[in-house]
């Protein structure tokens, strides 16, 4: 615990007279509430938070001050879905919506605010964009989370929720990205390692992409895939479930998140 400690009041009076006499007084200190602090959560290793969610603290041994955030849970027990609606704050969008145990932000957007690649929720598709599928990943949300690759525009029109992003984080349980941009920026990922599904995020360390992709191994899980998030000030993570809440808010408003819920809730 902290506490705050102030200097002793020291007062000079003077009195009239013969002379000036200086006499100290000493006022009692009034008692300081300590500041709350919040419970250390173990770094590099999964916590059991509520139910079937885990959380991960992770700092890099070999550089302390990059640290990661992520949550896990069975792809059986939950599902998300792309959820896109005016702009918001990460904090705000889990207010708005308290039926999902996590919120965290979504796909690139362009000024419009409509998503820079292929999306669509419940098979309407949102905007116009696609993204070249040679160099774009597809997220199949339904009925249980996929990372997979697309040859034609007319397999990204079957599924009926389906985002594009990119770039691959992890492909093949190996890194994915080959070269170092050294553009430097807080990062969210999503990914899984065909057991439960994954969320994270660097948001107090800023990583280059080729940074996050060769961090991501280390972490200790056997990633099958990994794909790169809209990242840099959109950087944000919410959860509450039962007495647990964290919250990595955004810096900036953001048009679409990814809402996780337990399924038959």
């Amino acid at each position: 615990m902290k506490f705050l400690l102030f200097p002793l009041l020291t007062l000079t009076l003077l009195f009239s007279g013969c002379g000036s006499v200086s006499q100290e007084i000493v006022l009692p200190q009034m008692p300081v509430q300590p500041p709350i602090e919040e419970p250390m959560v173990p770094s590099n290793a999964w916590i059991a938070v509520d139910g079937y969610l885990e959380r991960l603290g992770y700092v890099d041994p070999a550089a302390a001050t990059v640290r990661a955030v992520v949550y896990r849970w069975p792809l059986a027990q939950a599902e998300l879905r792309l959820v896109q609606d005016a702009p918001h704050t990460i904090r705000e969008w889990k207010t708005i919506h308290p039926e999902g145990f996590l919120v965290i932000n979504g796909v690139y957007f362009h000024d419009d605010m409509l998503p820079s690649g292929y999306a669509a929720v419940r098979g309407t598709r949102i905007g116009d964009r696609m993204f070249d599928l040679d160099k774009s990943a597809a997220v199949l949300l339904s009925p249980t989370l996929r990372l997979t690759k697309m040859d034609s525009e007319g397999e990204l029109k079957d599924p009926l929720d389906i985002f594009q992003t990119f770039p691959w984080l992890v492909y093949d349980r190996a890194p994915a990205v080959a070269e170092d941009s050294g553009l430097r920026a807080r990062r969210t990922f999503l990914g899984t390692d065909g057991t439960y599904a994954y969320v994270g995020v660097v948001s107090d360390s800023p990583l280059t992409l080729f940074a996050l992709s060769h961090l991501l191994p280390k972490m200790g899980v056997d990633w099958t895939e990994v794909v790169n998030l809209d990242g840099g000030p959109s950087t944000g993570l919410s959860v509450q479930t039962g007495s647990f809440e964290e919250t990595i808010d955004s810096l900036t408003a953001v048009p679409n998140v990814l809402m996780a819920s337990w399924k038959g809730q």
